[in-house]
């Protein structure tokens, strides 16, 4: 607790020194017990930017991150994650032996989602945006592969089926082994493309003081407005099983109710106010050349525009008017001219000179010199327990604890674990036999911190 009795993760000073010894990790040395430490900084400025933001507090993570200039290397640390979650990790997968090996890949793998939550946290500020400068095309081009991967992913049927079979069956452990590390890294990558979709509507709010050349990425080289009017059309965060409809809330599957089909989640909101920006705002629209193929696809948007989604965001009645005009107009002729394409550079730097041997050649190295050592596994698990307390994740929650067992609201933890919450001594009993693993893995972890 500081001493004007506001809840803090960090306080000032911490977060000054941690931002200012931030640094980028080789592909190499990812997962190492020095980069693991930085893995707790940038978590630690992750759940306090994120209570600056909730609370409406100065946003002093914001500011120091702009003021020691650090906002590249944190795109850049992100984009050395993807590509080592990309090309490394399979084959480490393939060279895991025991169980025990699992939690610190998984760890390895989550940081992602710890740096994209917290540049989705600063894009919300404008200057922040405005700081990014070059690096912003490396952002575009990150949030474009995570959704486009999550399209792709949402038509196989095995993701699909593994959804209804965990909501009838229960949560996995994190210690299972390799083939449930691999569906916790396609959990992980739904996570992210969410994330991406916050990062990208950020960007497009703030379209007034970015480069020429990231807008042109936006609208020219990843056609953004029909990117989101596919999202919106064909919602990869939306799986139908027969009569029962799930939805992608707060970082989980739920099970939606027939009368709560059309409420909007808050992903599905920035989907439809990031078209709307993108189309009707001034920085955008003389850039975005409307052929047939644009206009007739835009217009199948007018379908979704109804009574229920008008009612809970007023604000895209302009995109009605918008699209309505657009009907009646007729595309220009297309302009000629010679253009000159600014490209992104770190993940091109990352890759270049890498072949199948390399990554395999990392993946044995992060096997035998990491995972084999079990005093560096404790260290680890006791570093991330300090991390995700009880007291530090209820200070950021996006929401009331629920029952684990039934959804309601809930007000009883777990005294063992203390990370399950229950609205009733039944509950807690009826849902012992699936939470008592994870509950005595998780209580190991804690009481050896």
């Amino acid at each position: 607790m500081a001493d004007d009795g506001k809840t803090e993760v960090l306080y000032y000073s911490e977060v000054e020194s941690y931002i200012e010894n931030l640094q980028r990790f080789p592909l190499n040395e990812i997962g190492t017990l020095k980069w693991f430490g930085q893995h707790e900084m940038l978590e630690k400025l992750n759940l306090q930017a994120l209570l600056e933001a909730k609370e409406h507090r100065e946003e002093v993570v914001s500011e120091r991150f702009q003021f020691f200039d650090k906002m590249t290397m944190l795109v850049d640390v992100l984009v050395s994650q993807d590509v080592w979650s990309d090309k490394v990790f399979p084959h480490v997968l393939s060279q895991m032996k025991r169980a025990t090996q699992a939690f610190p890949t998984y760890m390895v793998v989550f940081h992602t989602v710890t740096v994209a939550s917290l540049l989705e946290t600063l894009t919300y500020r404008e200057p922040f945006c405005q700081a990014l400068e070059d690096c912003t095309l490396d952002l575009i081009d990150w949030c474009h592969s995570c959704i486009g991967d999550q399209i792709l992913r949402r038509d196989e049927e095995a993701f699909t089926k593994r959804i209804f079979r965990r909501h009838s069956q229960g949560a996995a452990s994190l210690d299972e082994g390799p083939l449930t590390l691999k569906a916790q890294k396609e959990d992980i990558d739904v996570i992210l493309s969410v994330k991406a979709v916050g990062i990208l509507g950020h960007l497009i709010q703030h379209a007034s003081v970015l480069s020429l050349s990231a807008l042109t990425r936006m609208v020219d080289h990843h056609d953004l407005p029909i990117l989101l009017a596919g999202l919106l059309d064909n919602n990869p965060w939306t799986i139908r099983n027969g009569k029962q409809t799930f939805k992608f809330v707060n970082g989980e599957w739920r099970l939606i109710d027939t009368e709560d089909y059309f409420l909007l989640t808050q992903t599905e909101g920035q989907l439809w106010i990031a078209l709307h920006q993108i189309l009707l705002h001034p920085e955008f629209i003389p850039k975005y050349y409307l052929n047939e193929f644009r206009k007739n696809r835009l217009l199948r948007m007018q379908s979704l525009l109804n009574e229920a989604l008008l009612d809970q965001l007023p604000a895209l009645a302009d995109l009605q008017r918008y699209l309505h005009t657009l009907t009646f107009m007729q595309t220009p002729m297309p302009k000629k001219g010679l253009i000159i394409e600014q490209t992104p550079f770190i993940r091109e730097r990352l890759l270049r000179s890498g072949d199948e041997m390399k990554w395999k050649t990392l993946a044995s190295s992060y096997v035998q010199s990491i995972l084999s050592d079990e005093g560096m596994l404790k260290n680890i698990a006791q570093r991330m327990a300090s991390v995700y307390t009880a007291d530090n994740m209820d200070n950021v929650l996006p929401e009331k604890a629920k029952c684990a067992r039934c959804g309601y609201p809930a007000k009883q933890r777990c005294s063992g674990c203390k990370m399950e919450w229950y609205c009733r001594r039944q509950c807690q009993v009826q849902q012992w036999p699936k939470h008592k693993k994870v509950c005595s893995q998780m209580s190991a972890v804690t009481d050896t911190a």
